[in-house]
């Protein structure tokens, strides 16, 4: 595992050394920052939860408009917008920073399709492109970076290129510290905290796998091999389940009779107990994760249900930055979409309005899967109306606007210029997004 620095002493990363080789400004002294990250808080189960939670706020209900929600951004039926959505909720989350890429046919862009943000460098000259796109920067495999398999695209204009069949497509790229800039992580200031509660989980793991915590001394004189296997197969049976009654036998090469001590094991799991009270709670006000979405108890309060729901207001409030700007960029994005969208409303319902919203969140996945079962042919427009309707309660005028656009998307898809069609262009681009994956 890589560490996010190597000179713990040093507050924050550099991105300032070059790879003149690939044309990329180097992520952190290794290029490797994101990737640190990533492991960092893969490794930290209340980090791993602080990310998860954060980013369940930034989706929230998904998007109000429930058009939005199913309308498909991909090559699939299944790549809906709210799948994407919540791709780069969660790579916000972890890195304060997302990427989408953008495909263009010749009226706008045909499609959206998220990229891994530890997966994108920026350039330094743009003499291949503004992004250069990897997936394996830490070369785990043989393969290696070189400007001839690396994927570089330029940023995002929201303008189809002149040449849309020979183009790479463009890629916008977020970052909360800046254009262009390298964002720092969203545990970056308490890096040393996230590494340590790794460690302390190591720990624990090491004390109950591996430590010597014997309950019985069993002491017998000499033995012969026959009788020392026989004992020991017979002290085995009163080990109990996973052998968690470990039994020392000594041989102490006398005449002495058999002999049966009570051990005390040392108990060293609370050795580390006060830093890990100490690190949990700097990793949650980090977050500013209320305790109680946490699932911990709250001392003297007897109605959880009701901290709950206003620990919900809290956090969504604290929140709503990051998904106005999540509902900013699919404005941005959609709004110049090749054809007519219809859709007016980007904002993203909270958490703490589940109730009032029109779908949950939950309610959002199966409307948008009854779609897609609807676009495969395998269920019909009446019947689609019928559980629009009452099952889900979506007015008659609601249901006409989702046909208006799922209509408008099939007379795209048959259209010949379409970036699904040829094996140039934005297709090539889409693909070569698929194999970097």
């Amino acid at each position: 595992m890589h560490l996010i620095y190597a000179n713990t002493e040093e507050r924050r990363p550099t991105f300032e050394q070059v790879d003149k080789r690939l044309d990329i400004v180097e992520y952190g002294y290794d290029n490797l920052y994101p990737q640190a990250a990533l492991a960092a808080i893969r490794g930290s189960g209340i980090a791993f939860k602080g990310v998860d939670i954060t980013a369940k706020h930034y989706v929230g209900t998904g998007f109000i408009d429930d058009v939005l929600n199913s309308f498909q951004v991909g090559t699939d039926v299944a790549d809906t917008s709210m799948e994407l959505l919540r791709a780069v909720a969660h790579d916000y989350a972890r890195f304060r920073g997302f990427c989408i890429y953008v495909g263009y046919n010749e009226f706008g862009v045909a499609r959206l399709k998220h990229i891994p943000f530890e997966h994108v460098r920026i350039c330094k000259k743009g003499e291949y492109g503004d992004y250069a796109i990897w997936h394996d920067w830490e070369r785990s495999t043989k393969e290696k970076p070189t400007k001839d398999n690396v994927f570089y695209c330029n940023r995002y204009t929201g303008e189809p290129p002149e040449d849309v069949e020979n183009s790479s497509g463009e890629l916008l790229y977020y970052s909360a510290d800046g254009k262009d800039v390298y964002p720092l992580s969203t545990i970056d200031p308490e890096r040393e905290g996230v590494q340590t509660d790794s460690q302390l989980s190591n720990f624990h793991l090491s004390n109950v796998t591996n430590s010597f915590t014997a309950t019985k001394l069993v002491q017998v004189g000499n033995l012969t091999e026959e009788a020392r296997e026989e004992i020991q197969n017979t002290l085995n049976g009163f080990q109990g389940a996973d052998k968690t009654g470990k039994i020392v036998l000594l041989e102490t090469g006398t005449e002495e009779n058999f002999n049966v001590q009570d051990m005390q094991p040392t108990n060293v799991s609370d050795l580390f107990k006060e830093t890990e009270v100490s690190v949990h709670k700097r990793l949650q006000d980090l977050f500013g994760i209320p305790a109680v979405l946490y699932g911990q108890a709250v001392p003297g309060s007897l109605g959880l249900t009701t901290l709950y729901e206003q620990a919900q207001e809290v956090f969504d409030d604290m929140t709503g930055d990051a998904r106005r700007v999540l509902s900013d960029a699919f404005k941005m994005l959609l709004s110049s979409w090749w054809n007519a969208t219809g859709i007016e409303d980007y904002s993203i319902g909270l958490l703490s309005d589940r109730k009032d919203a029109m779908f949950t969140f939950e309610e959002s996945q199966q409307v948008a899967e009854l779609i897609a079962k609807y676009r495969r042919g395998e269920l019909q427009q009446p019947d689609l109306e019928w559980l629009l309707k009452y099952s889900y309660a979506m007015s008659n005028d609601r249901i006409d606007e989702l046909f208006v656009s799922i209509q408008a998307q099939e007379t795209y898809n048959d259209y010949p210029q379409a970036a699904t069609d040829g094996d140039e262009g934005v297709d090539y681009a889409i693909r070569k997004m698929d194999e970097l994956e």
